[in-house]
This record gives C-alpha cells, structure tokens and sequence, in this order.
C-alpha cells in the first residue's frame, strides 16, 4: 500500500548516512583504545572526564527543552489537521457523495480496460488508497461491514493479491475515520502521486485538493511536522536520553577517583583506571553518535 509505503521508503536514504557516521565511530573507538589509551597520562585524563560528563549534561538539558518543543510543535500541527478535515470530507462527498466513488469507479474502469501488467499495478495500489478513503467517508467509523467486504472483493476480483492489506483494509478505514494523520497520508496519495488527475470526471476534485493540500490549508507542511516529530519522539530520541545519562552518571561517579579527590578512598591502579576512562569515552562517542542520529530525524520534520 503505498499511503504507508512510502512513508517508509523516504526515511531509508538516511540509512546511509547512519552507517558512514557508525564506521567513523568505529574507526574513532578503536584508534582511542589501541593507539592512546596505552600511552595517556593521568593529566590528560581527568580534564577528559569532566568535560564529556559536563558537556553531556548541557547536552542532555537542549534534548530535553527541544524534545519538549518538538511536541508542542506536533501538537499544534494535529489540531490544524483536526480543523481542516472536515473540510476535506465535505470536498471528497460533493455532487451527492459522488466525488471519491466517481474516482473509485473511474480505476476500476482503468484496470478492467488495461492490457499492461505493471500499469494494472499502480492501478491496484490507487484502488487500495481509495477504498480506504471511500470507506472513510462512505462509512464512518467502520460501521458498514457489507461495504468493507465490497471494497475488499472488488480489490480481490481485479487481482490485488496482496492479502496482508486486504486484511488490513477495514483498520485502514478504521482508522482515517477517526485519526486525521492517516486520513491526510491517504489524501496526500491524491494529490502527489501521478495518474490521478487523468481520471477526467475527478480531475477537478484533484485539483482542488492539491489547492487545499498545499497552499489553503497548508496541510502539507503539517504532514511533514508530525512525521519529524513522531521520528524524534521515538526511539532515537529515548535511546539518545539512555546513552548520555548512563555516560554523565559514569562520568560524575569516576571523576572523584581519578583526581584522587575522595576522601577515604584507596587508589586503584592506574592500568584501571585507563580502562574505566576507556570505557567513558567509549560512551561518551556513542552519546554523539544517537544525538546526530536523533538531528537527522528531527531536521527531516522541517523544525
């Protein structure tokens, strides 16, 4: 189903990326635990450790407030999306509730008259994304099963044999019925994927969603906010909070043995000391490396 699809698809050219920064660490890690941990003085190491645990912790207090921002961001954004919605329904029913079942009508005539195998494909995968958008609007809150089941057998009759989405078309409806992210992920398939507006008796009803879409209501730049948001909010941001919480305990409970600065307390030996330092550091990298990955997530929101 592409509505979902390509959700996934536009983030995974930041996969890339991810790995070269992941390679760089490694390269980094092994450099500081081969060639100067060995060697390093215990002058050096203790500016070392206070500065990564300090830094972590300013780090940690601007993830903290931008996280929080980033919410309140997300937050406005849906209850834009929630106003405009019904908008968008009442342009989806014009002409006595004929506009989508006209445009649902006009694919299925498409695929019954095409003699090309990869254009009945991008036909199917437009008859999923509008079924669900009929069932939507048809059918409130997933209440009419005998309609389902319709869309369902029109999709299986002219050959979409993905049966995952098929099973999964009544949560879809479901679901762009009552949570306007996806209902708007849906619409974004009319107005962004080409073909639709070939379809000569919905021509203008695409056109006037693409005027809503990207300039009227500006749900556009919404869409891509909540996206960002629901990026940042995830596990990056929380496997971000992990890492420089663990690297400013570590840092702060080590710095006090390695200046010699707690009182009471025998010194260990030195080559342990290497190693506890070692292994801050080693926290301390991978902190940046979870923070540039939780910025990749949040810049690609546009915030």
């Amino acid at each position: 189903m592409r509505a979902i699809v390509n959700r996934k698809l536009s983030y995974a050219t930041f996969g890339s990326a991810f790995i070269i920064v992941l390679i760089l660490v490694i390269i980094f890690l092994a450099a500081w635990w081969y060639f100067i941990l060995p060697v390093v003085e215990m002058k050096a190491l203790q500016p070392l450790i206070g500065i990564i645990s300090i830094s972590s912790a300013a780090v940690l207090g601007i993830l903290v407030v931008g996280n929080i921002f980033a919410f309140s961001k997300v937050d406005d954004a849906r209850k834009k999306l929630r106003k405009a919605k019904p908008g968008f329904i009442s342009l989806l029913k014009e002409n006595d509730n004929s506009n989508i079942n006209t445009l649902h009508g006009e694919i299925l005539t498409a695929i019954s008259h095409s003699d090309s195998v990869e254009e009945r494909v991008e036909l199917l995968d437009k008859l999923y994304d509008v079924s669900v958008l009929c069932g939507a609007v048809n059918s409130p809150g997933a209440q009419n099963k005998d309609y389902i089941n319709q869309l369902k057998t029109q999709l299986v009759k002219n050959g979409y044999n993905d049966k995952y989405n098929v099973d999964r078309l009544e949560d879809y409806i479901l679901g762009a019925s009552i949570d306007e992210t996806l209902f708007f992920s849906f619409v974004e398939e009319l107005v962004t994927v080409s073909g639709y507006a070939n379809f000569e008796k919905s021509k203008k009803m695409i056109e006037q969603l693409k005027d809503r879409y990207f300039t009227a209501d500006g749900i556009n730049e919404e869409m891509w906010i909540i996206r960002g948001g629901a990026e940042a909010n995830g596990s990056p941001f929380k496997w971000t909070v992990i890492f420089i919480a663990i690297t400013i305990i570590y840092g702060f409970t080590f710095y006090p043995f390695i200046t010699g600065n707690f009182p009471g307390l025998s010194r260990e030996p030195w080559s342990l000391y290497r190693i506890i330092s070692g292994i801050h550091t080693t926290l301390g990298t991978l902190s940046m490396l979870f923070l540039s990955r939780y910025i990749l997530r949040a810049v690609y929101g546009r915030y």
